[in-house]
């Protein structure tokens, strides 16, 4: 009677320690989702996409924008060229919108 409890409490132990062990790994597993490409957004924003998300007009934008003067580049907006392509990374955009607040553009 005696050896057939203490098998009977070995066997529940492993049970449970193989449990125990299944819901940790399933709780690493939930933390790795991948979250769905239709509810990520871009992080680099063209001409077109930034006017529409700062709600003004692109030729607003093209103001903003890099202006060549000469050899160097000015820009009142951070941007990023690749190639001849122009694009604006959104978490620098936000990061500027909360720098400069309310700006006067002529």
């Amino acid at each position: 009677m005696k050896n057939s409890v203490n098998a009977l409490s070995i066997v529940f132990l492993g049970v449970c320690l193989i449990i125990g062990c299944w819901l940790i790994s399933n709780s690493f597993n939930i933390n790795n989702v991948e979250v769905p490409s239709s509810n990520r957004q871009n992080q680099l924003l063209t001409r077109s996409e930034l006017a529409q998300y700062l709600g003004i007009s692109e030729t607003a934008v093209d103001k903003l924008g890099p202006q060549s003067m000469g050899a160097t580049t000015t820009s009142q907006i951070p941007y990023v060229k690749i190639g001849n392509t122009i694009y604006f990374p959104l978490k620098a955009i936000d990061s500027w919108l909360t720098k400069t607040e309310a700006v006067i553009i002529q």
